[in-house]
């Protein structure tokens, strides 16, 4: 009897939860949502229970077989704000969120879209939001529904619509064999439009209502307006005279193109489907506007990707050529329509797309909006002939390059390739001579990267002689040419150089015996060897740097400064035979062909020329005693032992720490080289160190001590 009981007090508790359901929504003219809840059994109290998540307030109650009118008062909120006009779903819930009843209507589903001024009221019970749930142009809230029943069964209906402004139209076709009087029908999309009186159609023709003749608001052609790329859907209904509905479409998005428009289409099932509510539901297809005329769609349909659900773009590849970046993917196969594909780039690592192109046929896109060793991001998306497009997730990048110094330069007569002379490109580089130090008056300076140097020129008066400095990043746009051996770029104005950051800039140090000279033109070097040749006549010179040999004897570089410069060079205090180490640019001045000679090194300012201590080997000890580390060469330990003895030769720090073992054996040589580095192989740090020469001669040993500095390297 108990369990008898327990069953029949559920059975009770849960009737109305079966019985409650949603009867009309109203839309007021002043922007309330109204929602009206159709109670068939016994009173029941509402507290808890939501609407659309916004929860009914305490001690609401609806009576038995009753109505209730859900308004803002009973929720203590808008409902506005979660039942939106165009799209959506009502939605009646139990306190534990349990949905007891619910209809969608415009976009979302077929029940109509809820209009200002009016409310959608239900008609019938079979679930089925089409048939179930039409307009009612005089709302009856709290009272029981009188709305038409929608027909939806043929006759008129929607067969053509254009929603681009400028080219838009509605198109209605009757479909039976009878003419059709269709004065006072009513076509609504935010409002609405009544056709006039008189107005008929002809058995299977057409009747057009041209954009010129839409009422206030009617909102066919907003969305175009507003959304990029007509990227909102919409919803067209058709009502007879006495407000029956009688067709209705949707879309959720327009077709591509102003001339192109929605079409219906039945090639693939009988008969339309006259409650639609979206692109699939309604039979729409893109096309070229037939207007007056039979539908001729040029998209196939069917049910099959890419056209229900475009396929997803994979494969994508992406690579750097000069100044552009080339992406290529897969094809979205689709034998029976054409697909085209968006484009979309992102600048960076932030991955936030922009589209570049669009409707593309190719399989293959060339970016030339780039700027250089920057990265770009690509995706592509497909785009079907109904205009439906996938949200691609697979993307690729590379990094944009472009024509680099290197790619300048050739070992042949002219010293830059010959597809590129007189070329005019792009080319990014660090500045290491500033303008007007070669050339006072004149715009001139060297830009180098990665080891490989070039001059940049121009001759117009106004370019500033100053504005660039050493280390300065800058991007030159000019001619590639070459003159008496030199490669330049020839400026076409001071608006083709810009400077775009800096760079650490530091010269290469050149071994003068091996170098080769044409490969470092426009390049910044130091150079250390004994000075030969000087020649000063007045106020330009030169002397030449050799390894050792004098000039003629081996491979030397002229150090040469011009009376044209504004170098202030001052050689009173250099002469043949001493040791200089110099820095600057490598030029070339050669008016003969094949231009494999008149190499110069020219110093860009006095403080680019050092004079170096000088050696000398006659007596023992280190020589020289101070070392530079960035002056070039070894250090050489000379010393006096007995033919005989056994050496050993240590390097020690002033606090007695061995830092290099240099010699440990029987003599063979009096002089020893020593490259200054530790054990370890790493310089010696700038400092104060003993030379340790231990002789064994039988049973004595003597002991020599020679000093050595470690300087701070040059400037």
């Amino acid at each position: 009897m108990k369990r008898f009981l327990f069953i029949l007090f559920l059975f009770i508790l849960f009737i109305p939860l079966s019985a409650l359901q949603i009867s009309e929504v109203e839309y007021t003219s002043g922007g309330e949502i109204r929602i009206e809840i159709d109670n068939p059994g016994n009173a029941f109290d509402l507290t808890g229970y939501k609407i659309n998540g916004s929860v009914i307030n305490g001690g609401t109650v609806i009576d038995t077989a009753s109505l209730l009118v859900i308004t803002n008062s009973e929720v203590g909120t808008s409902l506005a704000e979660v039942v939106l006009p165009g799209e959506g779903s009502v939605q009646l819930q139990s306190p534990s969120d349990t949905v007891l009843d619910s209809l969608t209507y415009g976009y979302s589903g077929s029940a109509p879209d809820i209009l200002k001024g009016y409310s959608i009221a239900r008609v019938g019970t079979s679930g089925a939001d089409a048939m179930d749930w039409t307009v009612d142009i005089t709302p009856t809230m709290g009272s029981a529904n009188d709305a038409i029943a929608p027909l939806l069964t043929g006759g008129i209906v929607i067969n053509e619509v254009n929603p681009h402004p400028g080219n838009s139209f509605i198109e209605l076709y009757n479909d039976s064999a009878a003419p059709v009087d269709i004065a006072g029908y009513q076509i609504v999309v935010d409002s609405v439009y009544e056709i006039s009186a008189g107005a008929s159609i002809s058995a299977y023709s057409y009747y057009m209502i041209e954009e010129s003749s839409y009422p206030a608001s009617f909102g066919l052609t907003d969305f175009i307006l507003s959304a990029p790329n007509g990227q909102l859907h919409n919803n067209v209904y058709l009502y007879d005279s006495t407000w029956a509905r009688v067709d209705q479409i949707g879309w959720e998005t327009a077709c591509p193109g102003s001339y192109n428009s929605l079409q219906r289409d039945d090639s693939d099932a009988p008969g339309w489907e006259y409650d639609g509510y979206d692109i699939f539901t309604s039979e729409l297809i893109c096309a070229d506007d037939s207007k007056g005329f039979y539908n001729v769609p040029d998209c196939n349909y069917d049910t099959t990707a890419p056209d229900w659900a475009v396929a997803g773009i994979s494969n994508i590849a992406v690579a750097s050529n000069y100044y552009q970046v080339d992406a290529s993917w897969d094809a979205a196969a689709d034998t029976e329509n054409q697909v085209l594909y968006d484009v979309f780039r992102s600048v960076g690592d932030t991955l936030s797309f922009v589209l570049v192109a669009d409707d593309i046929a190719a399989t293959t896109y060339s970016d030339t909006a780039v700027t250089v060793s920057t990265t770009y991001y690509y995706r592509v998306n497909a785009v079907n002939c109904f205009g439906l497009e996938t949200a691609a997730t697979d993307n690729n990048y590379a990094i944009a390059s472009g024509y680099t110094l290197q790619d300048l330069r050739a070992n042949n007569s002219l010293g830059i390739p010959s597809h590129l002379n007189e070329h005019v490109t792009d080319i990014y580089g660090t500045v290491n001579v500033a303008s007007g130090v070669f050339q006072d008056g004149m715009f001139s300076i060297h830009i180098q990267d990665n080891n490989y140097g070039i001059n940049v020129f121009g001759y117009d008066p106004a370019s500033p002689v100053d504005k660039y400095q050493p280390g300065d990043r800058v991007k030159v746009k000019g001619q590639i040419i070459a003159y008496n051996g030199t490669t330049e770029i020839k400026l076409g104005s001071q608006g083709d150089i810009e400077k775009v950051g800096t760079a650490s800039l530091s010269p290469l140090d050149v071994d003068i015996a091996t170098a080769d000279w044409e490969s470092l033109e426009g390049v910044l070097v130091r150079v250390t060897g004994t000075v030969q040749n000087m020649y000063v006549p007045g106020d330009y010179g030169w002397f030449y740097v050799a390894p050792a040999n004098p000039y003629g004897g081996g491979n030397s570089i002229q150090v040469y400064w011009s009376s044209f410069d504004n170098t202030a060079i001052d050689p009173s205090d250099i002469s043949d035979g001493m040791n200089a180490q110099a820095t600057g640019v490598i030029v070339q001045y050669d008016k003969t062909a094949p231009y494999f000679s008149g190499y110069e090194l020219k110093p860009r300012s006095n403080a680019d020329i050092h004079v170096m201590p000088q050696t000398d080997y006659s007596e023992e000890g280190v020589f020289p005693s101070v070392f530079y580390p960035n002056g070039g060469g070894d250090l050489k330990v000379v010393f006096n032992a007995p033919q005989s003895s056994n050496i050993t030769v240590r390097v020690y720090d002033i606090k007695g720490r061995v830092q290099r073992t240099l010699f440990d054996g029987d003599i063979g040589s009096t002089e020893i080289e020593y490259d200054c580095k530790d054990e370890s192989g790493q310089t010696l740090k700038p400092g104060a160190y003993i030379v340790n020469i231990a002789i064994m001669n039988g049973l004595e040993v003597e002991r020599k001590n020679f000093p050595l500095v470690v300087a701070l390297p040059l400037e």
